[in-house]
């Protein structure tokens, strides 16, 4: 599906000179659906490894003793999603492959005319991944494309994230939170337990960091071409350290 000027195109839409002069309507890939679960045994797991191009979503369960990948949602059939689950001593790796979907295609038809093909694209799919509620020692997130969410329910002492274009929001427990995101805005808001470290950066977006139960706060704001707050409420026991920086977004740290 591809939106212009508020009209929905489905398949292959033909522009010539800023003007739609041709569509498919009835469109050249079909819609399908995917509604698959993988679970692997959590004992002794301390890092999880999620790598995916698609919507993800992670939260924690108290009854849990394993950990399941649920992958649902739309796609067109030019690609099937696959997911993986293994184990690897101590990690579990978990990732969708999506075989000739990138999202949305743009191809140069000639030196005045775009053809838009919506074939392939993985913005209808996500990845719900569910943990038990214990300490992991990392989770390490990876989405090129798409959204990253880590829920008020996961705990790890060290969560990294790495979107490309996609928003990252984080509400978990940790010590030490890296986040890199190019073109999206981060949001994390969490209730410190321990002393913890930031490294948070942003290329084009907007970044808001609130973090609880802090008493002192050596973190580093900065924005080279926005506006910055840094203005934490140190009413709280732990220690706050590291940095939170973005290029061309707003920065909050409160």
């Amino acid at each position: 599906m591809v939106i212009i000027n508020g009209k929905v195109f489905n398949g292959n839409v033909t522009i010539v000179n800023g003007r739609v002069i041709g569509d498919d309507p009835i469109g050249t890939c079909a819609d399908k659906t995917v509604d698959e679960r993988k679970v692997e045994n959590s004992d002794g797991i301390r890092k999880i490894t999620i790598r995916s191009n698609v919507h993800v979503k992670v939260s924690a369960e108290n009854i849990r003793k394993n950990v399941e990948a649920h992958l649902h949602g739309s796609y067109f059939e030019d690609g099937k999603p696959n997911l993986l689950i293994t184990r690897r001593g101590d990690e579990i790796f978990i990732a969708v492959e999506v075989d000739g979907m990138n999202g949305n295609n743009f191809s140069i038809y000639s030196s005045n005319s775009v053809i838009i093909s919506s074939c392939g694209t993985t913005s209808g799919l996500n990845l719900d991944v569910l943990l038990p509620a214990e300490m992991f020692e990392e989770i390490s997130i990876e989405s090129k494309n798409n959204n990253i969410d880590v829920t008020n329910s996961v705990r790890a002492r060290n969560i990294r994230v790495d979107c490309k274009n996609g928003n990252v929001d984080v509400s978990a427990t940790f010590q030490q939170l890296g986040i890199d995101c190019k073109n999206g805005n981060i949001d994390v808001n969490t209730v410190a337990q321990s002393d913890i470290q930031l490294c948070v950066v942003s290329k084009n977006g907007n970044v808001d960091v609130s973090v609880e139960n802090i008493g002192t706060s050596q973190v580093y704001v900065e924005s080279k071409n926005g506006s910055c707050k840094n203005s934490p409420r140190l009413r709280g026991r732990y220690t706050a350290c590291g940095s939170i920086t973005s290029k061309n977004g707003n920065v909050k740290f409160k």
